[in-house]
């Protein structure tokens, strides 16, 4: 690389905020998940390269812009940042004093000891007598006042989580990690193809082992926490059907004596509609288990085996499957139409 595309890609360093996802500890870029919230009062901000001439206006002008009125500290994550000259420290002791002007307290953090060193040869000594240079974003947190489970912005609950529910919150991270803006796709693919592997295997331990096994081992309740915790806790990444799917998955794995459908087939498709209405029959005959749906969808109602037809609430009449179901079908159509299509 030659020096000037040096000095071009350093020009855009890599930055992001930083917040914690509730019931956790560690910090996140907040634009993986809204799920992911700062914390109260506090700007976290990363920046990714060495701090001089070419890329310190970044650093000063994300930082201001980001400023609330209600702002009482700014944390920089230096972690990434293995040196500095003099332009770039110019910048940190103009923000320092900036902010402090407008009560608002600068940290510097995470940086390997060696960048202690640089900020005192360049005149930035007093930033670490003052305390303004910590070990740790926790530490520097502790200075503030504020201690863990850190208060969210938007009074964002932030009480401990479980184990469980937070392995099945980290099993979700790592695909978003892995796979970005496909982790949608991934996710769903990976649940349907544990899915199939179950129905052919039936063996719950068996499908724990695969290509994700690094991610620890959990049981089937674990499991299927993950799959709700997926839906429940990325929705802007799910569509309904992609919603709807998953929560029927999570219902049939278990191999339940009664399930309660209330329209399991609202946001579906036309083809996936079919599979999860052959679903639940095949649970209804081979497992003799028993399905309660609620439905204003005809088609749906002609996969069941006795139907109520309820009309002002009440039981207007009952039909029983005693045809092929497309015959079935009609008669429902027709019955609805009878009814004045309610």
């Amino acid at each position: 690389m030659s020096f000037a595309e040096m000095i071009i890609r350093s020009a855009k360093p890599a930055t992001c905020f930083l917040g914690v996802q509730p019931g956790h500890s560690h910090f996140r870029d907040i634009r993986e998940s809204t799920n992911i919230h700062e914390i109260d009062g506090v700007i976290i901000y990363r920046f990714s390269s060495g701090l001089f001439f070419a890329n310190a206006k970044v650093l000063v002008r994300d930082i201001e812009d980001h400023l609330k009125h209600d702002t009482k500290a700014v944390i920089i994550d230096a972690g990434a940042i293995g040196s500095i000259d003099i332009t770039g420290a110019d910048s940190i002791e103009s923000l320092y004093r900036s902010l402090k002007q407008k009560g608002v307290k600068l940290y510097i953090t995470e940086h390997i000891a060696e960048l202690n060193e640089q900020l005192r040869k360049l005149g930035l000594g007093y930033l670490i007598e003052q305390g303004c240079v910590r070990r740790t974003i926790h530490i520097a947190l502790k200075d503030m006042g504020i201690n863990r489970p850190y208060p969210l912005e938007g009074g964002v609950d932030n009480e401990e989580r479980s184990a469980s529910r937070k392995r099945a919150d980290n099993r979700v991270q790592e695909f978003v990690w892995a796979f970005g803006a496909e982790s949608e796709e991934q996710i769903e693919k990976q649940i349907k193809l544990q899915i199939e592997q179950l129905k052919k295997t039936k063996d719950i331990e068996e499908i724990m082992h695969g290509r994700w096994a690094h991610m620890d081992e959990f049981d089937q309740d674990e499991w299927l926490e993950h799959l709700e915790e997926h839906l429940k806790k990325y929705p802007h990444q799910l569509s309904g059907g992609q919603k709807q799917r998953g929560a029927a998955a999570r219902a049939l794995i278990r191999n339940p004596r009664i399930v309660f459908a209330d329209e399991p087939t609202g946001a579906l498709d036309s083809k996936s509609s079919r599979e999860l209405l052959c679903s639940l029959k095949t649970i209804n005959e081979e497992r003799n288990a028993t399905i309660l749906m609620v439905t204003h969808d005809a088609f749906s109602a002609s996969y069941a085996r006795k139907v109520f037809m309820l009309k002002d609430g009440e039981i207007f009449t009952t039909l029983h499957a005693d045809a092929e179901r497309s015959v079935f079908y009609e008669r429902i159509l027709q019955l609805l139409a009878s009814m004045g299509g309610d």
